[in-house]
């Protein structure tokens, strides 16, 4: 039996749909998302004021960069997603900053705020939406022609399939332009070598940690990276690192992060000999159990 390269593409795409639908917990994942972006959009962007000193950071940021129309600073809201994974997101209503900016050291702080300022500069948010509809656009056209000799139900499979593919597969190559980017052009805005130092101490601890690092896939330069940036702004500093009191601090804040880094690697290598050794051990022993049987 023979089948055509459309009859295939189509098993696929519908193969991918029941493996995704098979997993643990998909339905209850999609009903939370469901219900966070609910709460999320239910709350204007303006409702709740930021905390002045990342306010002053974000306008001096923008300032800096260069951008014509500055955008105002907003708290986050609470039960946007982002939350989880990003210090700041910028979008054109504004910059809105995570309640965890509040609580890492200045330099991350300001060197987050620069980031979104070139996001602002850039109209980065309006790009990405416009392109991403393109690219969606373009992949219901590509599924509807793959599967428009079909009947009506793969055909609408075929185009959303398609339509999510595509739309993915756009926001993560743009991603990986625009960040970088932004990390970039915004770090060296800073002109200030310890406000990047600090950063590329923070950056270092997201590529270590075990949990989901958006770092790693969405373009954001590496730390090793970000640490060169540093030295090239060696001997400049922003005003409130302007003494040496205040680089002390940066140094020390450096150092206590780049400390974890080393004993979080020291874990993740004696677990990984552990779980090692564990494996050699339960081989050799089916291995004798083969032999008496």
């Amino acid at each position: 039996m023979s089948f055509s390269k459309k009859t295939l593409l189509v098993a696929m795409l519908c193969a991918t749909t029941a493996q995704a639908h098979n997993e643990p917990g998909f339905f209850e994942q999609i009903k939370q998302a469901f219900n966070d972006g609910c709460k999320a959009a239910s709350a204007c962007p303006g409702d709740t004021p930021t905390h002045p000193t990342v306010e002053a950071l974000g306008m001096e940021a923008q300032q800096k960069v260069g951008v014509e129309k500055p955008l105002p600073i907003f708290s986050m809201n609470p039960h946007h997603p982002m939350t989880l994974f990003a210090g700041a997101m910028t979008d054109r209503h504004g910059i809105h900053v995570s309640p965890q900016l509040l609580l890492v050291s200045y330099g991350v702080a300001r060197s987050t705020m620069h980031h979104e300022a070139i996001h602002a500069r850039e109209h980065d948010y309006q790009n990405i939406i416009h392109k991403v509809n393109g690219g969606t656009a373009a992949g219901a056209l590509a599924g509807y022609a793959t599967c428009r000799k079909l009947n009506r139900s793969k055909r609408i499979l075929g185009v959303l399939t398609g339509a999510y593919l595509m739309s993915i597969i756009t926001r993560q190559v743009i991603n990986q332009t625009v960040e970088a980017r932004a990390d970039r052009e915004g770090f060296k805005a800073t002109d200030c070598g310890p406000c990047i130092e600090e950063m590329a101490a923070s950056r270092e601890i997201l590529e270590v940690s075990p949990i989901f690092n958006p770092f790693k896939y969405f373009g954001y330069v590496s730390s090793k990276e970000v640490a060169q940036i540093a030295q090239e702004l060696k001997g400049k500093t922003c005003q409130y690192h302007a003494t040496p009191e205040k680089q002390a601090e940066a140094k020390y804040n450096s150092a206590v992060m780049k400390d974890w880094c080393v004993q979080e690697r020291t874990r993740q290598n004696d677990l990984a000999e552990l779980q090692a050794a564990e494996h050699a051990v339960t081989e050799k022993e089916e291995q004798c159990m083969r032999r008496f049987h």
